[in-house]
């Protein structure tokens, strides 16, 4: 039997996968948070832990868990950048669009993100 967790937070998006949620084989445990799957992951009390990849990779690498990553990947949802209307950004709109392309083109985002990997 395989042991695996998601965190339990309370939002239509914390539906890991439906392969899994659906399987009857699978015991299934909810956590309070990532940290603490990884963390039971890591002291065998569980087989496997679901979670945004590169926020695992950042629990693993600061935990030093030293856990190994499946091959096996589930593409996730966009990501957005909220900005109230009542923020002095909301003005800037258009420019911080333009930062961000320009970012992503010249490889900066992409090594943010090599920093949490």
């Amino acid at each position: 039997m395989v042991y695996y967790v998601a965190p339990n937070i309370s939002n239509a998006s914390t539906k890991t996968i439906k392969r899994f949620d659906e399987d009857k084989k699978l015991r299934k445990y909810a956590v309070g948070n990532y940290s603490t799957a990884l963390r039971m992951v890591s002291k065998g009390r569980i087989d496997v832990a679901v979670m945004p990849e590169l926020l695992g990779d950042y629990i693993n690498k600061t935990n030093a868990f030293d856990l190994r990553k499946a091959a096996f990947k589930v593409p996730g949802q966009p990501s957005f950048i909220a900005v109230s209307k009542k923020s002095k950004l909301a003005q800037s709109i258009q420019e911080l669009e333009i930062a961000l392309r320009n970012m992503k083109a010249d490889g900066t985002i992409e090594r943010i993100i090599g920093l949490y990997r």
